[in-house]
């Protein structure tokens, strides 16, 4: 195995291998080491300090000197037993088409997601759940694995557009979504999630009549809900500035607010008091015993 130009690897006990100064991609100060047939942990740190540089691992697999670099299909980044990735408080920023790969985890908790640019991939995981979201470019989160929100804020810089493709689901805690920023929101999967949704600012658009019948929506003045769907979505309550809006059909045509709404969707509003009431279904046969009231006998 060949390392350019730092590293460490204190699985199998090799002295670092250090390349001092900055310096541009080039070899410098590079070390091998030999290993044995099967699998190794091993560390690689890369520190750089004025840009433009890199690092090489690469391997020679017959036992040789003509590096290559290491196919990923070699790479195992987490066990491969399904268990979990805990980065809570690690902030990710997506400068590019990228894709996190999770590996084997059963479930990944991430803290921030920053995106500045391109579409962002999650693999290998089941599920993912992050703090909040923050696009500054156009950009967009890939169809790939369901989604939860622990703070729920998804904040989206003026003239910007962030796609979220995949479904937004409830973690361990229900997911609920508030919409930030002047920019334009879309969400495009099968969503699942059961809390409120909130737009604060700009605009949001929902592809699917996805909302939970139990949720509320609230709008703040001068926000806009796109429905781009056909039919309706249900949800219970709806509120838009500081007003409760009375049970209703709200879209674009809404004689008072219908300025609030954009597409050919509509939101059916019940509000708690206008819900049908619960209804018991009983199996047959069933035998109803009469009341009999005793009267007290002269004789």
């Amino acid at each position: 195995m060949w390392i350019d130009p730092a590293s460490t690897n204190p699985a199998i006990g090799i002295a670092n291998i250090q390349s001092l100064g900055p310096h541009g991609m080039q070899p410098a100060n590079s070390g091998q080491m030999t290993l044995n047939a099967g699998y190794h942990d091993f560390i690689v740190r890369f520190y750089e300090v004025t840009g433009y540089n890199g690092l090489y691992v690469q391997w020679d697999p017959t036992g040789g000197t003509n590096f290559v670099d290491i196919p990923g299909a070699n790479f195992f980044h987490v066990s491969q037993t399904p268990g979990s990735v805990n980065l809570s408080t690690t902030e990710l920023a997506v400068t590019g088409d990228s894709t996190l790969d999770l590996g084997a985890a059963a479930a990944a908790t991430l803290g921030n997601l920053n995106l500045t640019a391109g579409a962002l991939a999650f693999q290998s995981a089941t599920s993912v759940s992050a703090d909040t979201i923050t696009a500054t470019a156009t950009s967009s989160i890939a169809r790939s694995v369901p989604l939860s929100l622990r703070t729920g804020n998804v904040t989206v810089a003026s003239d910007k557009i962030l796609t979220i493709n995949p479904a937004i689901v409830d973690g361990a805690t229900p997911t609920s979504i508030t919409k930030l920023g002047t920019g334009t929101l879309i969400l495009n999967g099968a969503n699942t999630y059961s809390g409120d949704t909130t737009v604060g600012a700009g605009t949001l658009k929902l592809t699917k009549p996805t909302l939970n019948d139990d949720s509320s929506v609230a709008l703040a003045s001068g926000t806009t809900l796109e429905l781009a769907f056909v039919g309706t979505d249900t949800v219970d309550n709806l509120f838009i500035g500081t007003n409760q809006l009375p049970a209703g059909i709200y879209n674009s045509s809404h004689e008072t607010y219908g300025a609030y709404f954009t597409g050919t969707g509509s939101l059916t509003v019940l509000t708690s008091a206008t819900r049908p009431a619960t209804r018991t279904t009983l199996a047959l046969p069933i035998t109803l015993w009469p009341t009999i009231t005793a009267a007290p006998v002269t004789t």
